[in-house]
């Protein structure tokens, strides 16, 4: 028989205490994000996106300021694109264990009509694929973080696999 069926699981009390809370948390980033904070973008078929703010605030609330992000490999010109590669760093609040999510953003540079670049090309792609990037990482936390906005499909809610902590 398949020990690993829902609620089957055979583990010691404080082991159950430690699951149930890491689940409490991993319910908690899969909610939906607030109606109130999803924006539209009217240069992309007003497709939704949250706020860089958003996301910063809520990796601080979320993990208490224990995170970080970490530009890898610096910005790289690929095509007519600035591209940039980032890796956010958090702490667990429950383990205590420091996770990382990568992410990737690239920009079109803007250039003039005959191909040159347009004043300021560099200073306006670099920091918004830097941006992109950011947000890339952050949506593969949860939910909370935009990672279903735009989906035609929703994922299905996360359902827990452990039995829950009695009260």
């Amino acid at each position: 028989m398949d020990n690993r069926q829902k609620g089957t699981v055979a583990v010691s009390q404080a082991e159950t205490a430690i699951r149930a809370k890491i689940e409490n948390f991993i319910t908690l980033i899969n909610k939906q994000p607030p109606v109130n904070k999803i924006r539209k973008n009217q240069y992309a078929n007003n497709s939704n996106y949250l706020p860089i703010g958003f996301y910063e605030l809520e990796l601080d609330r979320l993990f208490l300021g224990h995170w970080q992000s970490v530009h890898i490999g610096g910005s790289k010109t690929i095509g007519n694109a600035i591209v940039c590669d980032i890796e956010v760093q958090f702490l667990h609040p429950v383990t205590g264990q420091w996770l990382k999510r990568a992410g990737t953003g690239a920009i079109p540079v803007q250039t003039n009509k005959d191909g040159s670049l347009q004043d300021k090309a560099l200073v306006k792609a670099a920091p918004a694929a830097k941006a992109e990037a950011f947000k890339n990482a952050v949506k593969s936390i949860g939910k909370l973080f935009g990672r279903d906005l735009n989906r035609d499909t929703i994922m299905e809610e996360y359902e827990r696999f452990y039995t829950p902590l009695n009260k």
